[in-house]
């Protein structure tokens, strides 16, 4: 071997060594800076990465109606103590609901759970499906540092200040009313109840009915006013294959009604259609009355269902 070969084969050497050492310091730096925020993270110093979907809401108050409605407690707290095992202790402050309780365990579920550090939250809680009654607050939700909430609880103030008067438990009149299809002949017999919630341009309803074709039956749906046009999911019919909608509902000027609109289309074995439904709300000047009047315009022509509820105590 020359001793030029000699001395590049050094020169080699050297590059090469060169090269291992700066891939071990920029390896060590990236864990290094990994570790703090992964340790951060967990004392709630740095926010964990988001796991949620963007885009699924148009504005922050689309939010903060889903997640209010959606959740089982909402309520402000105090970090009194945290366990290794990832249960919150919270001291309650101020609750818009579902809570009786002045101190609450925040119980893990899964790799998802908002990282508490010692403060003030505003905290939105579902109960876990093990069951048992526990709660448990996601990243997935507005909850947060309740410094940093402000214009979250305001908006829960005006809401619990100023209640819809469409919200409540309603019964179905039916000597006042007048309903179609299979119902219109057993419609004395028929014992209907609507429950309303309301949380800003989010309404929800809980229909049970017995008696009359269906013997038992309960449907929940959600109307989002002033959204614009929104998929939804039908109902179910006899004989229905498949079946997809949207609905574009808005307010009435005074806020004590609404109109929807829906396009369904269905598959039956006999082909496709289509129909519309408009349905319209008004709540009478006591407030003790609701009526609703749906019209379905389709192959089989015009049908007009008019409901009337009373108020329960």
């Amino acid at each position: 071997m020359s001793k030029g070969s000699v001395h590049k084969s050094r020169d080699d050497c050297w590059v090469e060594y060169h090269r291992i050492v700066a891939r071990a310091y920029w390896f060590r730096t990236i864990a290094s800076f990994w570790a703090v925020v992964l340790a951060a993270s967990r004392l709630g110093a740095v926010p964990p990465p988001a796991i949620c979907a963007d885009g699924i809401f148009t504005t922050r108050q689309a939010e903060l109606e889903w997640a209010f409605d959606g959740h089982d407690a909402v309520f402000s707290g105090r970090v009194a103590s945290r366990d290794r095992q990832g249960h919150v202790r919270l001291e309650i402050m101020k609750v818009w609901k579902g809570l009786n309780e002045r101190a609450i365990t925040l119980s893990p579920a899964t790799f998802d759970d908002f990282s508490f550090a010692e403060g003030e939250y505003l905290v939105f809680a579902s109960k876990l499906e093990r069951g048992g009654g526990e709660l448990n607050a996601s990243k997935c939700s507005p909850t947060g540092v309740l410094s940093k909430s402000g214009a979250a609880t305001k908006w829960l103030d005006d809401l619990i200040a100023h209640p819809s008067p469409l919200a409540g438990r309603w019964r179905l009149d039916t000597v006042a009313s007048s309903l179609s299809g299979r119902a219109a002949s057993t419609q004395v017999s028929i014992d209907q109840a609507l429950a309303i919630t309301v949380t800003g341009n989010r309404i929800s309803t809980v229909t049970t009915t017995s008696g009359g074709p269906t013997s038992r039956a309960e449907t929940s749906d959600v109307f989002l006013a002033d959204a614009g046009k929104v998929p939804f999911t039908p109902m179910d019919r006899i004989g229905s294959q498949q079946a997809s909608g949207s609905r574009t509902t808005a307010w009435a000027k005074d806020r004590r009604g609404l109109t929807s609109v829906e396009e369904v289309t269905r598959t039956l074995a006999s082909g496709t259609f289509s129909v519309t439904n408009t349905h319209t709300w008004r709540l009478a000047e006591d407030g003790q009355t609701l009526t609703i009047d749906s019209l379905t315009v389709g192959p089989q022509g015009r049908i007009p269902t008019h409901r009337v509820f009373k108020r329960e105590k």
